[in-house]
């Protein structure tokens, strides 16, 4: 968050301090009411740095509450939606038609909803961000009637959230999750992306990054001491994983294996990857 300008920082700073209210717990497959505010924050930044006059700012912060509270819906003691596709359905069509905010609903829904679909381990198909765009743009005009399977729900009293289940999981597949090693020294490169570096001494290292204080003195600080066997030595799973955690890089700070290891914060790579579309819903 600390790219972002002064003006959306400070902003997103006193929303964050209200929702906080909201996330009682940290949540490692479903989406926080604070990744949803960072969401809409990082979608007003990128479209301003390019020029669009997005307003930003929340409308109605209870409204963020409620369409997150979606994916844990329950009847009697037993959840409502039972799969990853029927969750991330609730959650997105709750964002779409709450317009908890004053400007870019529809496109922070949709990319809390790609963020969502990444953090469960799923890769959408090549070629669909058109159809993403389509999605966005029938929930909330309330035309999801267009997909041919919306029959097959129209007498069901949740039939927008099962059409828009039906077409993620036609439009998505499960991710490879295998952990892909890398040496030391490689690793110490994709750290160094997010200000933090190794200190070695001997057969040890710290891992640190420089701070702040309060009088603007850059000062060193440890995120944690692991094993060092050399540069061109494999760190290994459990390391790498203490180490992304003491730093929080971790999914539930927004983070993936793949934003680390390609050096952008995952949100920000989809608005990049999905800039067309997401550009084309301001007039939808």
């Amino acid at each position: 968050m600390d790219k972002l300008p002064k003006h959306l920082l400070e902003d997103y700073k006193r929303w964050e301090i209200k929702l906080n209210e909201f996330d009682v717990q940290s949540y490692k497959n479903k989406i926080s009411t604070k990744e949803v505010l960072k969401a809409h924050y990082f979608i007003v930044d990128y479209f301003q740095s390019i020029g669009e006059n997005l307003a930003y700012g929340i409308k109605d912060f209870y409204l963020i509450g409620s369409a997150v509270g979606r994916q844990f819906t329950s009847w009697k003691n037993k959840p409502k939606w039972n799969t990853p596709y029927e969750i991330g359905a609730s959650l997105f069509y709750g964002l779409a038609k709450n317009h908890a905010f004053i400007d870019g609903n529809k496109r922070t829904a949709l990319l809390i909803l790609l963020h969502y679909l990444i953090k469960n381990n799923f890769i959408i198909e090549h070629g669909r961000q058109k159809d993403f765009e389509d999605l966005a743009v029938f929930t909330a005009a309330n035309e999801l009637e267009k997909y041919s399977y919306y029959r097959g729900y129209k007498n069901d009293s949740d039939k927008e959230v099962k059409t828009i289940a039906h077409f993620i999981k036609k439009n998505v597949r499960k991710a490879d999750t295998r952990y892909y090693s890398m040496t030391y020294q490689e690793f110490s490169t994709k750290l160094a992306v997010y200000g933090f570096y190794f200190v070695q001494n001997q057969n040890y290292a710290k891992v640190c990054k420089k701070k702040k204080t309060i009088f603007g003195i850059l000062k060193e600080e440890t995120k944690i001491q692991v094993g060092f066997p050399g540069w061109k030595k494999q760190i290994g799973l459990k390391a790498a994983k203490e180490i992304l955690k003491k730093c929080d890089l971790t999914i539930e700070n927004g983070y993936d294996i793949q934003s680390f290891l390609h050096g952008n914060e995952s949100m920000y790579r989809l608005i990049q990857d999905y800039e067309v579309p997401l550009r084309r819903l301001k007039d939808k």
